[in-house]
């Protein structure tokens, strides 16, 4: 089941287009951690985000990843933070990552800064199944929020 979820992510996402570099982070890059993310994602493909990638560079930016990405470059990714989570959300290395991805999909994330975005039907159809997918996989005990009312936000 996660093979063929994993095939309509990607396929609903097939047609973003990448964000420009200068527009990854939200905000200006005065900080050497918005620094290092852009650098992460500069030059690097939806299809590049990927466990091994992210777990290789996680050290010391955390949720960062995420969290400080603009709302096009959120989208742009998505589908990369999509599959990386149904795949590995236990792995403790990616807990936070996942985790500060999944809240700000819910728009459960409670930093005063949420990110706006439009989702084509067939985009927020996957993203509904993927917070299902969640639950069955993982179970509601993992989540601080319901993960059925997350989903029923992409009806």
């Amino acid at each position: 089941m996660c093979d063929d979820l994993n095939e309509r992510i990607w396929a609903a996402f097939a047609d973003v287009q990448a964000p420009d570099p200068s527009t990854i982070v939200e905000g200006a890059l005065d900080r050497d951690e918005d620094r290092d993310i852009t650098d992460f994602y500069r030059n690097r493909g939806k299809e590049e985000v990927t466990y091994d990638a992210v777990r290789a560079c996680t050290s010391g930016l955390g949720g960062g990843l995420v969290a400080m990405l603009s709302a096009p470059a959120f989208v742009y990714y998505m589908p990369a933070y999509m599959v990386i989570c149904l795949d590995h959300l236990i792995a403790r290395t990616l807990g936070i990552l996942c985790d500060s991805f999944i809240w700000d999909l819910a728009g459960a994330n409670p930093r005063e800064f949420r990110r706006s975005y439009d989702l084509s039907p067939a985009q927020k159809a996957v993203v509904r199944e993927f917070f299902l997918a969640l639950r069955d996989r993982y179970g509601d005990d993992n989540f601080d929020f319901d993960l059925v009312k997350a989903a029923d936000k992409y009806l």
